[in-house]
Parts: C-alpha cells; structure tokens; sequence
C-alpha cells in the first residue's frame, strides 16, 4: 500500500482554509453594509430616488441614504432619472445628474472630484479644488473658480460656467463661455442663445400634480425640445417656436432637460427638476394644554418633510417673535421641552438640502396652565337675602403612575436581551395608559397606547447606548396624570456592535 505523503495532505487542506475564508470575506462584502473607516470628507445631504455608494476598498455598491457620511476615495454614482447633493466638509457642493458617477478625495481641506460619467455641478468651489476626468487615457484637470458644470459625451468633455482650463501651455479662462475637449483639440464657444430660463440647475417646489413651466429665451428661434434625457433621444415635446421667445407647458415632476433649435446653431442644454412638495403641519400642542402633577414638560410634533434635513423649532411669548423662549435646530419632527404656565406662539421650518426648498409652518397659539390650581368662584349674590361664600372643592385628580421597570436611575444591559419591557404601578380607575419614550435631549422615539400596566418593547431600532428617559400617562374619567420622566440607561456588552439608530 502506498503511503500518503505530508504535502498531499497538506496542499488541499491549505487550499480548503483560503477557499473557506475567502468566501466568508466575499459574503461578508456582498450581504454586509460597509462600516467605512477612516477620513470623513463630507455627507449626502440630498438624495433623490437611487444614489449608491462604494467605499474604496469594496467591490459592492450599497444604498446611499440622505445624511450619510462619505469618507475618502468613495464612489458615488446614481441611478436614471435620480440625483444626489454631496457637500465636501469644505463647503463644496456637487450636484450629480441622473446616470453620473464620481470618485471625491480629499487633502489638506482641497478636495478632488474626478468625474467618471454623466454630468456634475460644482457650487461655491474653493481655489483649491479641482475637477478631474479622463481624456485619451490621461487625466485632465479643470480648476474651477465659481459654478461650474462638467459633462462627459462620450470621447469628449463639455465644461460651461466659471473655471480655468489648460492644455500643452494653452490656457482657457471662461467665466460664462464654455469649451468643448477632445483627445486632439480644444473648441471654445460661446452661447448661441442668452437669457434662457429656466436657467440650468433651476428647480421649481409645488404642492400640485402639474406645474406650468415658462420657457424663454433671446434670440431667434425655431424649435423648443424638452426632455426626460440629456442625449434627447425621445423627447417629450419637440415645439415650434419662430417668432416668439416663449411658451408654456405643464408638466409633471421629475427631472428635464431642454434646448432650443435654430439653423445652424443649438441652445446649451439646461437642466432643471420639477420637485414634489407636502405642507409641513403642526399637530401638538394646539389649543389649551393642562399642566398635571409635577410635569412640566410639553410635547411638540409637526408633520415630517421629505426634502428636510433639520426643523427650526421657535416658541415666543408674542407673535413678534420679541421674547422667544425655545430656539431649537432639531433632526427628528418631535420633542419635548419645558415650559411654565402661560401663553406661547409656536412655528417650524424645514431646512431642506437644496437651495429654496425651506419652508415655514403657520403660527399657532397654545396655553399652558396648572390644573392642579383650582379657582374659587365669585361671591354670589341672591335677592333678598344675605350674601354666601361659595367654594368649589377641589377636583380629585387620578394617582400619579409609578415607574417599576426600568427602575429610575438604572443601566439596563441589552446584550443579552431581544426586547425592553416597561411596567408601573397600576392607577386606580385607568381608563388607558400612554408610555413615551425620549432619547437625550428630550427627542421622542416611541410612543404607545396600552390598557395594561406594563409594555414590551420589541422594536430594538429606536434603542441607541446612552440616556433615555420614559414617561407613562393615565387616563381616568377625573383626568389625566403623568408619572414625569423617569431617566435610566442602556448599555451593551463590550463584544456586541452599537445598534444602528432608525432614520
């Protein structure tokens, strides 16, 4: 019998370790979502439809979410009939077209954006950034020094707007001109038609299904193209326009592209975006609100915007805004704050992440005052007879709740736990509870209903390592009472990864 030999076993084991490993690393890349390490270098403050992220060292594209961070060497691409805002730590802002694709690195505060496809914008550029793509295998690179668009055309790059460009010692400065590169040659041109609106970039905000949309123009035109495309291959609306400069259209949301024709010359093309609106309503407080027990907290929410990436919160005493009590730049649409008894005006904005997309709520008018104070009525006098001191006895209000679990002051430990249960001390004659969660900071994360005097928590999202606090509500036919905030922590085993908070 012939005997194995050490390197036959060897060789296939070393072989099965790699394979097994390789495929842990490959499932990992494939089904795990980055944990990018390293050199913070902006955020995505805007996302519109699919935007996609790829770290450097990945072969995976992920999902890009509005206010993610985007480290160094990163990717950036989008989708059709998609955009995406990067603002670089600098205050850089790059606006991707629909099917762009750019690589963004940053030193010394001078960020480089390499464009990979489609079509960028540059907005309020530093001197020292730069724009870069490839021409005949080697690299080019456009200084910008104001608004700037770059678009690539398949062999050849179109750069309009405010920028230097130079080539084999030739030197192009434009400031409204544009120039076309090839591998061989450099075109410069200046704008066949003036004074087009909408302008390039421009974006209109509606609440309405269609919005009317006004093109005009300088200059003797004959045909209007408007398309959902920048290579026109089927647009929407082919117009003839000889003899006029201008016409209307409605037109649904989303993102077009329009240029207008004449003979022997074409209009550069503009972009502009139809974007969708919802109105921004606030919904507590309204009205009087009753301050029970020792709480002094009041709970404002408002309706959530979808282009908003912070709210504006102001409380004031008057309508002038001359004595504002509560001032507050907030992510969430809700918290919780104190206030004393009294009369407030509130309002929010929504800070959105394009330029004109912020919005303001109506003012409303609410009141706070102590229940627990009970006035006596005015002396009654009855005819023909002396007159009598009437006072109204007090109205007994419900027992207060009082929180078990967490117990105040406590570290819950969540590593070994699926859920997070809540329970009080039942109210004599309760209707109905509420239990309100609040992170640090008074930001509401979880409200609930419940007619029992406990609750279990199973949707571990809202939970983060840090400070909470939770309140509990009853609900009697006398009235209402608050339990105030009961503060506790949460923790995790060193071994476990800090959960990912819940946009």
């Amino acid at each position: 019998m012939r005997r194995i030999k050490l390197n036959e076993i060897l060789v296939p084991l070393i072989c099965g370790i790699v394979l097994i490993v390789v495929s842990i690393s490959l499932f990992q890349d494939l089904t795990g979502r980055s944990k990018s390490e390293g050199e913070v270098i902006g955020f995505i403050t805007y996302r519109y439809r699919v935007a996609q992220r790829r770290a450097a060292s990945r072969v995976v594209w992920e999902d890009a979410e509005q206010k993610d961070s985007v480290y160094n060497q990163d990717t950036i691409r989008t989708d059709e009939k998609s955009e995406a805002l990067v603002t670089l730590r600098n205050g850089t802002m790059i606006e991707l077209d629909p099917q762009s694709m750019v690589v963004l690195s940053m030193r010394n505060d001078a960020g480089e954006i390499k464009l990979a496809q489609g079509s960028v914008v540059l907005r309020k550029p530093t001197s020292e950034d730069r724009l870069t793509f490839e021409q005949g295998g080697k690299t080019e690179f456009i200084k910008p020094t104001g608004e700037l668009r770059l678009t690539l055309n398949g062999k050849s790059a179109e750069a309009s707007g405010s920028f230097e460009f130079e080539r084999k010692g030739e030197s192009f400065k434009s400031e409204r001109d544009s120039i076309r590169v090839e591998e061989s040659r450099v075109e410069r041109s200046r704008p066949s038609f003036s004074e087009l609106f909408p302008p390039d970039n421009f974006r209109v905000f509606t609440d309405r299904d269609r919005q009317d949309i006004t093109f005009t123009w300088a200059g003797a035109a004959l045909n209007l193209e408007v398309s959902e495309s920048r290579s026109f291959t089927s647009p929407l609306l082919r117009q003839s326009v000889s003899g006029v400069n201008s016409f209307k259209t409605p037109l649904p949301e989303g993102i077009y592209y329009w240029r207008i024709l004449a003979e022997g010359k074409t209009s550069l093309i503009h972009k502009f975006r139809i974007v969708r609106t919802t109105e921004v309503r606030l919904l507590s407080p309204i009205g009087n609100i009753d301050l029970r027990d020792d709480s002094p907290f009041i709970e404002f929410a408002w309706s959530e915007s979808k282009l908003a990436v912070s709210y504006h919160l102001r409380v004031a005493t008057d309508a002038q805004w001359k004595n504002v009590v509560l001032d507050k730049e907030m992510i969430r649409n809700s918290g919780v704050f104190p206030l004393p008894p009294g009369e407030y005006y509130w309002q929010v904005e929504a800070v959105g992440a394009l330029p004109g997309s912020n919005s303001s709520t109506s003012i409303q008018r609410f009141s706070v005052k102590d229940a627990r104070v009970v006035e006596k009525p005015a002396d009654k006098q009855k005819e023909g007879s002396a007159s009598q001191d009437v006072t109204q006895k007090p109205q007994a209000l419900p027992d207060k709740p009082e929180g078990i679990v967490p117990s105040p002051g406590s570290v819950v430990d969540m590593s070994t736990r699926d859920t997070l249960a809540f329970q009080w001390k039942p109210v004599n004659g309760a209707q109905r509870y509420t239990i309100i969660l609040y992170q640090a900071g008074g930001v509401q994360v979880y409200r609930v209903d419940t007619k029992q005097s406990m609750h279990v928590l199973t949707d571990l999202s809202v939970l983060d390592t840090g400070s909470f606090a939770y309140e509990i509500r009853a609900y009697t036919a006398s009235g209402e009472s608050s339990s105030g905030l009961i503060p506790f922590s949460v923790s995790l085993g060193a071994q476990l990864e800090k959960p990912r908070l819940k946009n």
